[in-house]
């Protein structure tokens, strides 16, 4: 089960991530070429969440203190909601579409898509 759910996230474009919101829990490759890891146990050592990268921003998810991340994103899925990430790459920040959408309701995971919309934020600005 677990190589084939790996598989399926591999196969995405986008950066994805199963969470409860506290702690990593699966990633896929494109995430984590995007923060320059080579597997998940490298990355959960020095980062139990993605949030841990999230600029804290007005108009922008964080981790907020009073509230889990993920559940103020299902709470309020009427809107967008946008992150701010550095990348250390090209030394900028890059703007992401949050998704989120329970995976295993019996164990509180989530299943975030985060997709680049950079480009279309900053023809806009």
């Amino acid at each position: 089960m677990r190589s084939t759910l790996k598989a399926i996230l591999d196969t995405q474009e986008n950066m994805i991530v199963l969470s409860d919101g506290k702690k990593l829990s699966d990633a896929n490759s494109a995430l984590l070429d995007f923060f320059g890891y080579k597997d998940l146990e490298s990355f959960k050592k020095e980062h139990r969440c993605i949030c841990d990268f999230f600029k804290k921003e007005n108009g922008y998810v964080y981790d907020f203190k009073d509230k889990n991340w993920i559940e103020h994103i299902l709470e309020n899925k009427e809107i967008d909601h946008k992150v701010k990430i550095y990348d250390k790459k090209i030394q900028k920040y890059r703007i992401f579409l949050l998704r989120a959408a329970d995976f295993l309701q019996d164990n509180k995971k989530y299943i975030i898509s985060l997709t680049d919309i950079s480009k279309i934020e900053n023809e806009y600005k």
